[in-house]
């Protein structure tokens, strides 16, 4: 394994090689770089992961570590990355819930001016179940460029100068409902959790006590990238790759596309099988594994999926040889036994009908047994 360090601009990376596993090699790094024998004191950093079951795994294997060197063990401050924000600024009020911004989108609309709305939707009259889906939409809108820090406003503004009528009064209608939705959740004491965000860079206002370590976060938003960039101590990032890649990576940890598409892909053609149909690639993964003739313990494979439509076929390919397997993501709440039959009575409620009523029955049996 590989530490060689490097400073770009003011932000160390930390190559960590190719020799193991990330979290392995990330631990073998936090265990070297902080303990001293006695003890591994973690408690000043704030390391960020890309998802919780990283953590969970990452805070395991320094237990382990701290405990083989027979070490005290301070544990660090672990986050994801879509937490990390709320970590490098002291929010001035409570953040408003999920229902509570929809509920603000949604009156914001209703509070709109007719013709303020046929620039968004080309008509202006709208029953008040039709703002709920619109309302869903610009929230989403809302957040994509809040990520980028932009807002409504600040597009509307970039816009001024283009020779298109309709793209700037189309702009200016949601600078105009967006200053509306703020009104409102300013009256009842909440803040936008985005533009919470977005104050704290435009004021400088991010800091933290805490030294920062990111890991696995190579697809890093601008929001998040200006908060770093403001902090006293630059943040540390680890990178699962040897010091020869080091011109494929940004200051920050992230991809460079270019770079990588013209790294070439040390795989030899025979490792590589073209199937046609998902149903194919399925039996493909079986046959491999059937290949294998018991070398490997399930543990021990991992299956990447980039196209989540494919699991399920995976899946039942699995089931069929009696290979075990899990899914990494978990099961969805929505696919549960109590909410599925829930949710199949309701749908009777609402309806019903005879095809209801038969897959609440249905529901039913399959949930008992």
């Amino acid at each position: 394994m590989t530490n060689e360090q490097e400073t770009n601009e003011t932000i160390q990376r930390v190559f960590l090689g190719l020799d193991g596993p990330p979290l392995q090699s990330a631990t073998r790094w936090l265990a070297d770089s902080y303990g001293d024998g006695r003890q591994l004191d973690l408690s000043e950093l704030l390391i960020v992961l890309p998802g919780s079951r990283a953590m969970n795994r990452l805070l395991q294997l320094l237990v382990m570590e701290a405990d083989r060197q027979g070490q005290v063990f301070s544990p660090p401050t672990l986050t994801t990355i879509g937490q990390l924000p709320e970590y490098l600024y002291k929010a001035e009020k409570r953040f408003a819930s999920e229902l509570a911004m929809h509920t603000a989108w949604c009156h914001a609309l209703q509070q709109t001016p007719p013709w303020e709305i046929e620039q968004l939707i080309g008509s202006a009259g709208a029953a008040w179940e039709d703002w709920q889906p619109l309302a869903t939409l610009l929230a989403g809108l809302y957040r994509r460029l809040a990520n980028d820090v932009w807002s409504f406003e600040s597009v509307a503004r970039e816009v001024r100068d283009i020779e298109e009528p309709g793209e700037v009064k189309r702009w200016k209608a949601l600078e105009a409902i967006q200053g509306r939705y703020y009104e409102l959740l300013d009256e009842v004491d909440l803040w936008d959790r985005q533009a919470a965000r977005n104050v704290a860079i435009q004021r400088r206002d991010c800091g933290t006590e805490r030294h920062v370590i990111m890991l696995a976060t190579a697809d890093l938003n601008r929001c998040i990238r200006e908060m770093l960039s403001q902090l006293q101590v630059p943040p540390t990032v680890l990178l699962a790759a040897p010091t020869e890649w080091s011109d494929r990576f940004d200051a920050f940890g992230g991809l460079l596309p270019d770079r990588w598409l013209a790294a070439p892909i040390e795989i030899s053609d025979s490792r590589i099988q073209i199937v046609d149909q998902p149903e194919d690639q399925a039996s493909a993964v079986g046959h491999y594994l059937g290949q294998l003739d018991g070398r490997f313990s399930t543990d021990q494979i991992t299956i990447g999926v980039p196209d989540q439509g494919v699991i399920p076929q995976i899946e039942r390919t699995l089931n069929a040889l009696e290979i075990r397997h899990r899914n990494l993501r978990g099961r969805p709440l929505a696919e549960a036994a109590p909410v599925r039959l829930m949710l199949a009575a309701r749908e009777y409620l609402e309806a019903e009908s005879y095809d209801t009523f038969a897959a609440l029955a249905v529901t039913r049996i399959c949930s008992s047994g």
